[in-house]
């Protein structure tokens, strides 16, 4: 379904109509509008064609599709890919889910090995990093070096958003939030 939403944004980005792209692709116009509302799994090669048709080069498809599949799907790579494509009201849903299969995984790094590098807001680029050096001492592994990339922000942000919680957060916040200018309370990352 993320595909999808990413056809409609290539599409609408190089400006070109699904009647249009139906012709140059030699795909049928339902078929475009199957895709785009997630009713339809398209063949690799029909992306192949669609990719072509708006003008982007015929081998990116597969580029892309071999970096998804190069991290997990809750990696912190690709829960920032998801936030991004997402809204940035997504992020509790993603960064708990990377936090569940994180603890339960056996190869951790492969889980934190890569950078986020999607447009998403500092905020929540601190976020990640501070939550990734938490579960990496938590586990007793090395903290990969990107993390350093993410520096503390200019103003505070009390995660919890609860006025009430915000004493409570100062006091409770592990050092790898607090040192990023990011204020949690102390079960923030636990489950249930």
């Amino acid at each position: 379904m993320n595909e999808m939403i990413l056809l409609k944004k290539s599409r609408n980005l190089t400006k070109i109509s699904q009647r249009r792209l139906a012709q140059k692709s030699g795909s049928s116009f339902r078929t475009i509008q199957l895709m785009e509302s997630g009713k339809h799994n398209p063949r690799l090669s029909t992306l192949k064609k669609l990719s072509a048709a708006m003008g982007y080069p015929e081998k990116l498809i597969e580029r892309r599709m071999d970096y998804i599949w190069k991290f997990p799907p809750e990696s912190a790579q690709m829960i920032a890919e998801f936030i991004e494509e997402e809204g940035e009201s997504t992020w509790k849903l993603h960064l708990m889910n990377f936090v569940d299969r994180f603890r339960m995984a056996e190869e951790k790094v492969n889980y934190i090995s890569e950078m986020p590098t999607a447009k998403i807001s500092a905020r929540l680029s601190a976020l990640i990093a501070s939550s990734v050096e938490t579960l990496c001492e938590e586990s007793g592994i090395e903290t990969p070096s990107w993390t350093l990339a993410f520096p503390p922000l200019k103003e505070p942000w009390f995660v919890a958003e609860v006025e009430s919680l915000k004493a409570l957060a100062v006091i409770e916040s592990p050092v790898q939030f607090r040192k990023r200018n990011l204020f949690v309370l102390g079960n923030f990352l636990d489950r249930a």
